[in-house]
C-alpha cells in the first residue's frame, strides 16, 4: 500500500494547522524528503500530513507516525520531486505479533547498537535487524526505525538552535529584532555578505550601533559552523543508518508469523 493511504496531505499555511502530524517539503538538501514534527520551525514547508487511518497511534499494535516519516525519509532520493510522487511511497509490511517483553528487550539493544553503529559504524544494529526479520519480529524494526527518526529530529532541532543563538548574539550586538535576524541564519548556505547586506538595509530594524556588519556576521558563522559540522555529520550516520534498516525491511518476506499485518 501506499503512504497515502495512510496520510493525507494539506498544502501547508503560514499558521499551520490543529492536528498535523508532521510537514515536509518534496525538494530538499541531497534529494530527500525533508520531514519535521508539526510544531518545528519551517525551513521549506510545503506540506503538513495529518492521519488518514485508524491504524496509525501510539498503541503497541498500531504504527506510529514517526514510522510513516521514517519511510519518508529512506524513501530513494530524487531531484525533483511532487506531492504526487510523495503520496506514492510504499509502506513497509509490520507484524505486531512479537511478544510485549522481547519486543521491548530487543528495541533497548537496537538503541543501544545504533549508539555503537554512530560512534565506530558497528555493523550489530543492522545484523539485529536482519535476524529479527527472519524471525517475523518486524515490529521491532518498526520500533527502532521510530527510535532514528526521532535522533534525526533531535539533531534538526540542535541545528536551528545552535543558529539562532548565533542570530541572537548579532541581534544583541547591533540592538535589532532576534526574530527578525533568525530566519537569515537558517539558510542552507550561511552567506555572510548577503545576511549582512539584508541587516543594512533593515529587515530586522534600524542598526542602533557603529560596527561593521560583514566582520560582525563573518566572526559569528566562523563560530557556528564546527557546531552545524558536527550535527550534519550525526544527522549523515542516522540518515546511513535508516535506509540500511528500510532496506531491509523492504526486503523481507512475508512469513507464518507476519499474518497480523497494518499493511494486507
Amino acid at each position: 500500500m501506499d503512504i497515502s493511504d495512510f496520510l493525507r496531505f494539506e498544502r501547508a499555511s503560514q499558521d499551520g494547522s490543529p492536528g498535523a502530524l508532521f510537514w515536509l517539503a518534496a525538494r530538499s538538501r541531497r534529494g530527500r524528503i525533508w520531514v519535521m514534527p508539526a510544531d518545528a520551525a519551517p525551513v521549506v514547508r510545503e506540506w503538513l500530513a495529518f492521519s488518514a487511518s485508524d491504524q496509525i497511534g501510539d498503541a503497541p499494535d498500531k504504527i506510529h507516525p514517526l514510522f510513516l516519516a521514517a519511510t519518508l525519509l529512506s524513501a530513494p532520493p530524487r531531484p525533483v520531486a511532487g506531492i504526487e510522487d510523495i503520496a506514492q511511497v510504499t509502506v513497509p509490511r509490520i507484524a505486531f505479533s512479537t511478544p510485549e517483553e522481547v519486543r521491548r528487550s530487543m528495541t533497548l539493544n537496537a538503541m543501544r547498537m545504533t549508539t555503537e553503529y554512530r560512534q565506530n559504524g558497528s555493523p550489530r544494529v543492522l545484523q539485529l535487524v536482519e535476524n529479527r526479520l527472519a524471525l517475523g519480529q518486524s515490529d521491532i524494526v518498526h520500533d527502532l526505525m521510530v527510535y532514528i527518526v526521532r535522533q534525526i529530529f533531535d539533531v534538526r532541532a540542535a541545528d536551528r538552535e545552535e543558529r539562532n543563538l548565533r542570530a541572537d548574539s548579532v541581534a544583541a550586538y547591533l540592538g535589532l529584532e532576534e526574530m527578525k535576524v533568525r530566519p537569515l541564519f537558517q539558510s542552507v548556505r550561511l552567506n555572510a555578505r548577503a545576511i549582512a547586506a539584508r541587516l543594512s538595509d533593515g529587515a530586522a530594524g534600524t542598526i542602533r550601533r557603529a560596527l561593521d556588519v560583514p566582520a560582525l556576521i563573518t566572526s559569528q558563522i566562523e563560530l557556528l559552523q564546527p557546531e552545524l559540522r558536527e550535527l550534519r555529520a550525526q544527522e549523515t550516520h542516522y540518515l546511513a543508518l535508516l535506509d540500511g534498516v528500510a532496506a531491509h525491511l523492504s526486503k523481507a518476506k512475508s512469513t507464518p508469523e507476519n499474518r497480523r499485518t497494518f499493511v494486507d
